[in-house]
């Protein structure tokens, strides 16, 4: 029996031998992929601008920011070139980019909130009027995103966010539409109307649109709402980009009587990235079913996220204070709960389980609403928003860490 036993036994090795023998022969063909490095925590010298940055996008071999500004800065602080309203920066050096030719943007309270790029055409939405053709035109344009000459002009009403498509261009404000890309409102497409209920909400809040982004055949939004269509629907709209039909589609552990309200969404590949204000967070859920893979508590509004490389997600806004893993609420910036960390309106979370990274600790500082716009391009983190000081520079509204 037990000669028997020790032939069984050398039989059932023989194999776990041989799986052994070629995970180690695996392990040393097949190279270990190296988490990335964090930017670093101290800031570029670069051009800054003179007041709000709300929104960055690269395309075209140029940084382009947008918002509430009438001229940049250069990297010590003296006036330069008038931008009213948009600019475009050279990725390398930081300063204005050569060989762009851009359209006054004009109007009270001139404002551009969000950009979006399809092919060789920049949209920019905001709140603004041009000229082109000797008409007027307002809240949407189409630029070349190399040379900035219009290419598209549009008519809407006031608009928070765009996103393109190839055959339209979808945009948000009170309402969501949907426009051709030469101009045309299509009328077809049904719009989402977002409602609040007043009930939830401990201070005025106007219901809008405030992203939108595509994954795949579907569509998301996020907004200031707790209805769409009539429908309870919170932080986050999964909709038909081609329609305007929304989906019976929720992310989970969203209460309906939660003040959640969504600000900003990145899609990549089946996640949804979230970032939330009212009862502010931020979280990761299946672009699928909703479901919640993980959610950080912030003591502000997490108003931009951004990807950095495949496994860190980059968040800014008007938190001061993050979740460590398991401290639970962190309270809000006059009342912090202290065992949370202090990482005042920029910090980098782990994409697959939203623990926040406690050794890097940019200082974006001095004014109390922070950051609202991230972008990333290669080794390049850009922020933009509310700020004087970044990564230990005087740096005023726009920065970039490399």
């Amino acid at each position: 029996m037990r000669t028997a036993s020790i032939h069984r036994g050398t039989r059932r090795r023989v194999p776990h031998l041989l799986a052994l023998t070629a995970a180690v022969v695996f392990a040393v063909l097949v190279p270990v992929v190296a988490r990335a490095a964090p930017p670093s925590p101290d800031a570029d010298p670069t051009y800054m601008a003179d007041a709000q940055v709300r929104a960055i996008l690269p395309a075209r071999g140029r940084i382009w920011i947008g918002g509430a500004f009438g001229h940049l800065l250069t990297s010590t602080g003296v006036l330069g070139p008038a931008a009213p309203g948009i600019a475009a920066l050279d990725p390398a050096t930081g300063a204005p980019a050569t060989g762009v030719r851009l359209p006054a943007l004009r109007g009270h309270g001139r404002f551009v909130y969000d950009f979006a790029l399809r092919g060789k055409t920049l949209y920019a939405a905001g709140t603004f009027t041009y000229r082109a053709h000797g008409k007027t035109y307002w809240n949407l344009i189409g630029l070349n995103a190399k040379t900035g000459a219009v290419v598209s002009r549009f008519r809407t009403p006031p608009l928070r966010c765009v996103w393109a498509t190839r055959k339209r261009v979808l945009v948000g404000g009170d309402l969501l539409h949907a426009y051709l890309p030469g101009g045309r409102k299509i009328e077809s497409f049904q719009p989402l109307v977002p409602k609040i209920d007043p009930s939830l909400r401990g201070h005025a809040t106007v219901a809008q649109f405030r992203d939108i982004v595509t994954s795949g055949p579907s569509a998301f939004a996020a907004g200031q709402f707790d209805y769409i269509n009539g429908r309870p629907q919170k932080v986050v709209v999964k909709f038909n980009p081609r329609t305007g039909k929304v989906s019976r589609w929720n992310v989970a552990k969203i209460p309906q009587q939660s003040g959640a309200f969504g600000i900003q969404v990145q899609a990549s590949g089946s996640r949804l990235y979230v970032g939330a204000g009212g009862s502010d967070f931020t979280a990761a859920y299946a672009t699928a079913d909703g479901r919640q893979f993980w959610k950080t508590d912030t003591s502000g509004s997490t108003q931009a996220v951004a990807s950095w490389g495949s496994d860190m997600l980059v968040i800014g806004g008007h938190f001061q204070w993050v979740q460590y893993q398991g401290s639970g609420n962190c309270g809000d910036n006059g009342n912090p709960n202290p065992n949370c960390l202090h990482q005042p309106r920029l910090a980098i979370l782990d994409a697959t389980t939203g623990r926040v990274d406690v050794a890097w600790r940019p200082d974006i500082c001095c004014l109390y609403n922070g950051v609202w716009a991230l972008a990333t391009k290669g080794h390049r983190l850009h922020v933009g928003g509310q700020f004087t000081k970044a990564g230990g520079r005087s740096q005023w509204f726009y920065a970039r860490f490399s």
